[in-house]
């Protein structure tokens, strides 16, 4: 599975060490929670390039992504001290401000 995953408004947050360091622990978690493999790997400033190879029992790589983008926010946002508050209808379709 190959996948692109683009930073909002293209902002450079992969320029600062922690942020990949917080990439990387978030990656864990999601593959201790749903198995998989990442072949490959390409972190720029703005962006992200992966090759997963999924379980076949479990090919679900969407449900991966949104989970690695949660937790990659959460951390994110509380290094940032970035405010919480999201308003219901982006709660409900898990986004951000």
């Amino acid at each position: 599975m190959f996948l692109i995953l683009v930073i909002f408004n293209r902002r450079p947050i992969f320029a600062e060490l922690e942020n990949v360091k917080r990439l990387r622990q978030a990656a864990a978690t999601v593959k201790a929670e749903m198995p998989f493999d990442i072949t490959a790997a390409v972190v720029l400033p703005d962006h992200l390039h992966f090759v997963w190879t999924l379980t076949l029992d479990n090919d679900n790589y969407s449900k991966r992504v949104g989970r690695l983008k949660m937790l990659f926010t959460r951390s994110l946002k509380s290094s940032l001290a970035l405010p919480q508050d999201v308003c219901i209808s982006r709660q409900r379709q898990r986004e951000s401000k």
